[in-house]
């Protein structure tokens, strides 16, 4: 098993954002698990590995490049990179990550989309995934306020993070019937209403001061209840 394990952490590394927020939250694992889980299994089971003549030099080589750059990440002092979900969007150094991940899959003779590395995820999980963020943005603004202020995340993040667990699990848990027609067309309405915000390039997106006396919040908030409201119960 050693082989595919670490071949399935390298394919999370090499994974697009919304594909890694969705796992990690649907895991309730923080960003740094990507990284952990990546290094571990290198420092566990590579040499083994190598002696058995499962990986080459070139791969070995390639995999240690990865653990090498999640170290510079880690030494950054960014906080940031490891608390935001929009980091793995958006930031050089995840996709710096993700880049060498792909090498090293390529050294290895893996497809990058070999293994659905979210084929674990039961549906218990992924429900609870999007509840998560449409509870948090059904909350009264001085309960997000507090919220933020405690653990320091960008008020942005969350809109984020619902808009990939909404787009990466909602169509898998519609093929497995887990999901009404009801609850699909709220979720999405939710993530829409947020993508065109964003789109308008709306500045209370971004401004955690406004979410009491903004338009765009209250919507946000209107929408999530009805959201939560038709939500299957995984209790």
């Amino acid at each position: 098993m050693t082989f595919p394990l670490l071949t399935l952490d390298a394919q999370l590394l090499a994974a697009p954002g919304p594909v890694q927020v969705a796992w990690l939250i649907a895991r309730n694992l923080p960003i740094d698990e990507l990284a952990e889980q990546f290094s571990d299994s290198v420092q566990l089971f590579l040499p083994d590995l190598i002696e058995d003549g499962q990986v080459n030099d070139r791969a070995a080589a390639a995999l240690r490049a990865v653990d090498a750059e999640l170290d510079v990440l880690r030494k950054s002092g960014d906080h940031l990179l490891w608390t935001a979900s929009a980091e793995l969007h958006d930031s050089p150094a995840w996709q710096r990550v993700r880049d060498l991940a792909l090498s090293a899959l390529d050294a290895l003779g893996v497809p990058a989309d070999g293994y659905d590395v979210l084929a674990g995820l039961t549906t218990k999980s992924m429900i609870e995934a999007i509840r998560d963020p449409v509870q948090w943005l059904a909350r009264p603004a001085a309960d997000q306020q507090r919220s933020l202020d405690k653990n320091l995340t960008p008020v942005q993040d969350v809109p984020l993070t619902l808009d990939d667990c909404v787009t990466v699990l909602v169509p898998r848990l519609i093929s497995a019937g887990a999901l009404s027609p009801a609850a699909e067309a709220a979720v999405i309405a939710l993530r829409d209403f947020i993508r065109v915000a964003a789109s308008r390039g709306d500045p209370d997106l971004g401004d955690q001061t406004t979410l009491a006396a903004s338009g765009t919040w209250a919507t946000i908030r209107d929408l999530a209840r009805a959201a939560a409201d038709v939500l299957p119960d995984t209790e």
